[in-house]
């Protein structure tokens, strides 16, 4: 199990400290930046739809959907760079 990634890190030193730094970016910021405002919009939008239910939500980000949406922009802004760097 020791074995083969103690012969990638003698074979390629840096290849260990580029996937760090890629799965750095593209995963904290998709993971703190995207998938969380994503979800809090998918929320309001289904309890807007269903009246029945309504979902409270403490600690509520001020701004509204906008600043979400900012923050999927930005956050995506961040990201598309380093996936294209990649390709």
């Amino acid at each position: 199990a020791l074995g083969p990634p103690v012969i990638l890190a003698y074979a390629f030193p840096d290849i260990f400290l580029r996937a760090l730094e890629e799965a750095g970016l593209l995963g904290g910021v998709s993971l703190y930046g995207i998938l969380p405002a994503i979800s809090v919009l998918s929320l309001r939008r289904s309890s807007l739809e269903d009246a029945d239910v309504q979902a409270t939500m403490p600690g509520r980000l001020g701004g509204g959907d906008a600043v979400l949406i900012a923050l999927v922009i930005v956050s995506s802004a961040l990201v598309l760079p380093e996936i294209r760097n990649l390709l």
